[in-house]
Formats: C-alpha cells, structure tokens, sequence
C-alpha cells in the first residue's frame, strides 16, 4: 500500500520541479473516490492524477493482470520492471491504457497460497 508520506512526498517534489506550476492536492482515504474507481476518475476528468490499482477492477486489464498471477515470477524478480517492459512492447497492454496517460506500472510482491497442508490437486 502507498502511504500518504509517498505520495505527498512526490507532490511536493513535483511542485517544486515544475517551479510551482504543477501543484498536486492530496485525496486520502478513498475521499475522492472508491479504488476501484480511479480510473475512471481520471479519465472523466474529476481527477488528472491517480494510484490505481488493476486488482480493484477485476477483468478491465486483463493483459497487465498477468503480472498479478502468482507463481508467473520467481521471487525477487523486477515485476514492476516487467510490467513497464511489456507495456512498451505490446499493443495489447497499451490499449488497456489508451484513454489516459500511463506514468508507470506497479505491482503488488510475488503472490504465493499459503496454507497448512500441501496442494496436490485443483478442486474443480
């Protein structure tokens, strides 16, 4: 989870690079918006910057989903280096994102189940 210290942090910076021009006002809490609407957010303009997270809104970005399944990666892998990677690269993930302005992709560490007795099998 980002905290808020982050992101101030990076408004403050943004502000002070931009000479003041750019000044970022700061939303906690889910007080704009629910996740699971941020997107959306800014691409209807009530919001020109936000932190979304793809695991908010399962099956609108299922290209980059592929980077939340777990056991895709091996641990200490560079997911979010991956990520912006395949970004560049493939029209598929590009078009995920073509209403707005991709700044960077994240994601979450490696995913593992964790559990008390070993998995052998998929129930179906």
């Amino acid at each position: 989870m980002v905290h808020k210290e982050g992101n101030v942090g990076w408004g403050t910076e943004l502000e002070k690079r931009t000479n003041g021009k750019v000044k970022m006002e700061y939303y906690p809490a889910e007080a704009l918006g629910k996740m699971a609407e941020m997107y959306d957010l800014v691409v209807s303009g009530v919001a020109d910057l936000s932190l979304h997270f793809t695991g908010a809104t399962p099956g609108r970005f299922p290209v980059t989903d592929v980077c939340q399944i777990p056991f895709v990666t091996k641990p200490g892998t560079n997911i979010e280096m991956v990520a912006w990677q395949m970004y560049q690269k493939y029209p598929e993930i590009q078009k995920e994102y073509s209403d707005t302005k991709l700044l960077a992709l994240v994601s979450s560490p490696t995913h593992s189940i964790l559990t008390k007795k070993p998995v052998r099998k998929l129930r179906t």
